[in-house]
């Protein structure tokens, strides 16, 4: 046995060598954010080893001054000897103080109240967003409980605003959103999809696959995720993550670019979803 200090929580648990990190960190109830459930893919589970050595390697998610600091992906790292490791406070909470996705309104408490009771009566073991799974909401609990119809609205005219931006911007080669006047499939938009043409679209950034890579490190607001159509504004850059274990013919056979970017795009405020498109956009250059 081995033992995992938590020192953003003040908790010590034992487990066996080889466990993975982020099954340790869940079995002492401590939320780590890992939406990509552990397949190295969202990168969003960072966490700093301060004492002790661990089984990972460094993967594209982990910048080189973060990799130097001890940052590592808990997903990807497997505990072979006693460690200190230090959550960041935007990822630190526990179970009892963790929020639904998108959710920040009075709700909050009696969901998680519910959630709790229904967890201690029926065993269920921790994991992320199992309030989701486990809990039946009386209301939308999305933006001071936006419908669903303001909510699909507001992904359409934020999608429409930020492809138009897109089209005009000097780093992109090209957007493809049906919804866009001029792309091929425009008349047939407007004929079945007259009131709009949904959130996800691609377009290709100028420089290639690095310039691809260094856009989506750069973004400060969007999720670099590989699922759609949340509430949060989520982008991939496909030849050096979902498509990446293909060559080149492979990726181009199935319809993957190298400066290829997918979007989905949220109902966030559309001024701050343009500006950090923008700011991206610039980093690459």
């Amino acid at each position: 046995m081995v033992k995992v200090t938590f020192t953003s929580h003040n908790k010590e648990i034992y487990c066996n060598k080889g466990d993975k990190l982020l099954d340790v960190a869940r079995n002492a109830d401590i939320f780590i954010d890992a939406p990509c459930n552990g397949n190295v893919s969202c990168g969003k589970c960072k966490v700093r080893l301060i004492k002790g050595k661990v089984d990972t390697e460094k993967t594209h998610h982990i910048k080189d001054e973060e990799w130097n600091q001890g940052y590592i992906l808990a997903c990807n790292t497997k505990v072979i000897e006693d460690i200190d490791i230090e959550v960041p406070s935007k990822l630190s909470s526990s179970m009892y103080g963790m929020k639904i996705e998108g959710s920040d309104n009075r709700k909050d408490k009696e969901v998680f109240d519910r959630a709790k009771k229904i967890i201690k009566e029926n065993n269920f073991k921790f994991e992320t967003n199992i309030e989701k799974t486990y809990m039946e909401l009386d209301e939308p609990t999305l933006d001071d409980n936006i419908s669903d119809i303001d909510r699909i609205e507001r992904h359409i005219s934020n999608t429409k605003a930020i492809t138009e931006f897109l089209n005009n911007h000097p780093q992109v080669a090209w957007v493809n959103y049906p919804g866009l006047e001029g792309n091929k499939y425009y008349e047939l938009g407007q004929k079945y999809l007259p009131k709009g043409a949904g959130s996800i679209f691609t377009f290709g950034i100028k420089g290639g696959l690095e310039a691809g890579k260094k856009f989506i490190e750069s973004l400060k607001i969007f999720s670099h995720l590989a699922n759609v159509a949340d509430a949060k504004s989520l982008v991939i850059h496909p030849a050096s993550t979902t498509h990446a274990q293909l060559n080149e013919e492979e990726q181009e056979s199935a319809g993957v670019r190298p400066d290829m970017i997918r979007m989905s795009v949220g109902i966030e405020d559309i001024n701050d979803l343009l500006w950090d498109i923008d700011q991206a956009l610039k980093a690459t250059l």
